[in-house]
């Protein structure tokens, strides 16, 4: 009996040490260099999306537009964002994949993504079906982390749905009134946040920002895309694009 008990404690604290956890690596990459290029850069044109929060479950493209990066760079009352995996080749995404290529050491930019942002910027909580790695290249973003992705899918779109335009303090709050723990994660200029598959993630940002997401190849939750298209069947149509990062 003792035996099969210490044995059960053994199996627990084994699982508890090598379960999967978000990760933060404080100012882990010099980014002033790229500041200067990003300035030299400010009014290459690209093709600008205007987000909305409405009674989705998550943020939307409401339109398309050709804008300057120092447009988007800007605090006003729009939610705006230029994202590219690097396939549109212009002089700003040639300057940031040089830059993470000599010094962040990345020799490939497959499954790697550039987003820059407006501010305030909100964006509805959801987890990825691939682990990834945040860089904040210019800026600061906030991230609430926490998980639910074992409760049942109809528990999870119901949360989901009360918080969605919630602000993080107001969602954290409301995730503790369903036993949900939640981390708070103020990223900065350098800083690194690693994402495990499928921790839940809430952001907002009330400065302009820059945000640069690299993955890996990895093993994904095996039921993970399947819950990925029930909660969000319109943005499951481009997984084939972006390894089901939201």
């Amino acid at each position: 009996m003792l035996y099969a008990v210490a044995a059960l404690i053994i199996i627990i604290f084994y699982l508890l040490i090598h379960q999967k956890k978000y990760r933060v690596y404080r100012n882990k990459v010099d980014v002033a260099p790229l500041h200067r290029e990003i300035r030299k850069h400010g009014n290459v044109k690209v093709p600008g999306v205007l987000y909305e929060n409405d009674e989705q479950l998550g943020s939307f493209k409401k339109d398309v537009s050709e804008m300057c990066i120092k447009d988007i760079l800007k605090h006003g009352n729009k939610s705006l964002q230029y994202k590219s995996d690097f396939n549109d080749n212009n002089p700003f995404t040639r300057t940031v994949a040089r830059f993470v290529k000599r010094n962040m050491g990345l020799k490939s930019l497959d499954g790697c993504v550039i987003r820059v942002c407006s501010s305030p910027w909100h964006y509805k909580a959801h987890f990825d079906c691939i682990d990834n790695y945040a860089t904040m290249m210019y800026g600061s973003k906030t991230f609430l982390l926490f998980d639910m992705y074992k409760l049942p899918i109809e528990k999870q779109r119901k949360i989901l749905n009360i918080t969605k335009n919630m602000s993080i303090p107001e969602c954290a709050n409301t995730l503790k009134t369903y036993g949900i723990s939640s981390d708070t994660v103020v990223l900065k200029e350098g800083d690194v946040l690693f994402i495990p598959s499928p921790i839940y993630h809430k952001v907002e940002s009330r400065e302009p920002s820059i945000l640069f997401n690299y993955t890996f190849e990895g093993k994904m939750i095996r039921d993970s895309p399947e819950k990925f298209s029930q909660l969000w069947p319109e943005q499951d149509k481009v997984c084939t694009e972006n390894n089901c990062l939201y």
